[in-house]
């Protein structure tokens, strides 16, 4: 027998985290992320730093493949040429990063 198997989301709803978590990823998926970070504090990002992490990759690959301009990719991403070349030099670095540590492997 599965411990789990008596569980509901009435086990949750006292806690309003949890309950939220049941709402929204479901019952199996919460009693999953209980089984993974079961007494441990997670941070989650919010949703402008993920989505700003996105658009810097994308942004970083349009200058890179397609050789778009910082002007043009400036005026396309609504920020300022100085921004993006902030943004394609810290892109780079990742880049970088990652590579070295995909080296170490071998």
């Amino acid at each position: 027998m599965n411990p789990w198997d008596d569980v509901s989301k009435e086990d949750f709803q006292d806690d309003t985290t949890m309950s939220l978590l049941v709402e929204t990823l479901g019952l199996e998926a919460t009693k999953k992320v209980v089984e993974i970070f079961g007494g441990d504090s997670v941070y989650v990002p919010k949703a402008e730093s993920v989505i700003r992490m996105g658009r810097d990759r994308k942004i970083y690959r349009e200058h890179k493949e397609k050789r778009i301009s910082y002007q043009e990719l400036a005026a396309r991403y609504n920020l300022t040429t100085r921004h993006v070349r902030a943004i394609i030099k810290e892109q780079k670095k990742i880049g970088d990063r990652i590579k070295e540590e995909q080296l170490e492997l071998f």
